[in-house]
């Protein structure tokens, strides 16, 4: 039993909590304010497609099933919400929702053969006047209604695959650019394309190495600003693409996300969930699981997702230094602008000071204290260097917009003489956010115009055109 335990013990932790909580659920289920008719939806949505996947799971791992945490908990509190007669005139009523409202009954007659013929008519009447096809939608929550359409028994799948292709994921995105709902839209997109997190993807286009170098720099960036709920859903997705991911960023990752359990199988969005939670002392309240739950249900499915078994394999670093020809106008133009700025001819090349230390890894490149981070960066590269750990960092800090650790890392590519992508972007972020009066960094708050952000402006200039002096490219 204890290595049973052992193998499933965090999947059940998280369970619990789910079953302790499921009258949250259905609560609110006579309230016609129109947020809490919305939050039941979404919770019940949810809950049914995590409900489906342990079905799957458990019936693959029998040895995974707990005679305390039976999925027929849920299945009865699914059956319970789809009685509600408000849910059954809503979703008749409202036919442009009514394939979002009914998720838990498509689920639950694929999976058990479920006969209601009130929650049938309401699908057939939305479906002949065009609904959810006809929903405007972003192309991954076009891709969702075809897959809720194809659990309805509707041949999707031709159709479902091309909606995939259009995918902000598919478009092989530079992580340096996403913003946080752009990551959310990847990391839906390769749950339906495996079956909600039933089995691998199979899609080509998911083992593009763009692709992977996107959801590597978005789990990466994640991890450093402590947003749990997508390192949850990016680490589950990295499991069900058939495709190598660096080992040791997913072992660190994985690591931080367990750091992100509330103690008693719940599991926090972010720190600064945490924070107001431990400051508010809540225990089992309704603010308290409308926080958790999501991440909680998001850390079963991390757990029962299958793992899609390829080696990895290192890439040696290329020594060739290559930049490309308008790459080195734009600085050129960048530095003439930033001495104008400061009203100076030129800028000597800093005197780096020592390195960090022997070594640079992926536990160095988790680091999510912006002044320790911009120390670190401050020195010479040491002579032991990750170079994927370097390249995700880059990524990282450009996306960030933090300024100071984009110009000391790509300091440390001048140190190694060597040149890569990452390297680029960072340049590029760089010079894009090059002020109209020439000083680089965009400071848009109006809490910006102080004498700090003068002298940070100033110090952001001076570093930069230092920096470019020692480009191989300048």
């Amino acid at each position: 039993m204890t290595e049973v335990h052992d193998q499933f013990g965090r999947y059940w932790q998280h369970v619990e909590w789910i079953d302790q909580n499921l009258p949250h659920f259905v609560q609110g289920a006579h309230s016609g304010e129109p947020q809490a008719i919305l939050d039941r939806i979404q919770r019940l949505g949810e809950l049914a497609l995590i409900y489906r996947a342990r079905v799957i799971f458990e019936h693959r791992s029998a040895r995974a099933r707990h005679p305390d945490h039976p999925t027929s908990k849920w299945r009865d509190v699914l059956v319970q919400g789809l009685a509600d007669n408000r849910l059954r005139q809503q979703s008749r009523k409202h036919l442009h929702e009514t394939f979002a409202w009914l998720v838990p009954y498509i689920v639950l007659r694929e999976l058990h053969g479920l006969n209601d013929e009130w929650h049938n008519q309401s699908l057939k009447a939305a479906r002949a006047v065009g609904y959810p096809s006809l929903i405007e939608a972003v192309p991954y929550r076009h891709a969702d209604y075809l897959y809720i359409m194809g659990l309805a028994g509707e041949d999707t799948a031709k159709r479902l695959s091309a909606a995939l292709k259009r995918t902000y994921l598919a478009a092989e995105p530079n992580a340096v650019y996403a913003n946080r709902e752009s990551i959310y839209a990847a990391t839906h997109a390769v749950l339906y394309a495996s079956d909600f997190g039933t089995r691998s993807t199979s899609e080509d286009w998911l083992t593009s190495p763009r692709v992977i170098r996107f959801l590597e720099v978005a789990l990466l960036r994640s991890c450093r600003r402590k947003d749990w709920d997508l390192v949850g859903e990016l680490l589950t997705c990295m499991k069900l693409v058939p495709r190598p991911f660096n080992p040791s960023l997913v072992e660190f990752a994985t690591t931080a996300f367990s750091s992100a359990d509330y103690g008693n199988g719940a599991v926090f969005p972010s720190e600064v969930t945490r924070r107001e939670l431990e400051r508010l002392a809540l225990t089992s309240t309704e603010n308290e699981f409308d926080a958790l739950y999501h991440t909680t249900l998001v850390a079963v499915l991390h757990e029962i997702a299958p793992v899609s078994s390829i080696e990895y394999s290192r890439k040696e670093r290329s020594h060739r230094i290559r930049a490309s020809d308008s790459l080195l106008g734009r600085v050129g133009e960048t530095v003439r602008r930033g001495l104008s700025f400061l009203g100076v001819e030129r800028i000597e090349p800093d005197d780096r000071k020592g390195s960090m230390g022997s070594t640079f890894g992926w536990p160095d490149a988790f680091q999510s204290d912006r002044i320790q981070l911009m120390g670190m960066l401050s020195r010479r590269a040491p002579a032991c260097v990750d170079d994927e750990a370097m390249a995700a960092l880059a990524r990282s800090v450009a996306a960030e917009h933090d300024y100071a650790s984009a110009i000391g890392i790509v300091g440390w590519y001048v140190d190694l003489e060597y040149w890569d992508e990452s390297a680029t972007d960072c340049i590029e972020l760089l010079i894009n956010h090059q002020a109209s009066d020439g000083s680089i960094g965009l400071f848009a708050d109006p809490l910006s115009a102080t004498h700090a952000i003068d002298e940070l402006r100033v110090s952001l200039t001076r570093r930069f055109l230092s920096l470019a002096s020692r480009l191989p490219i300048a």
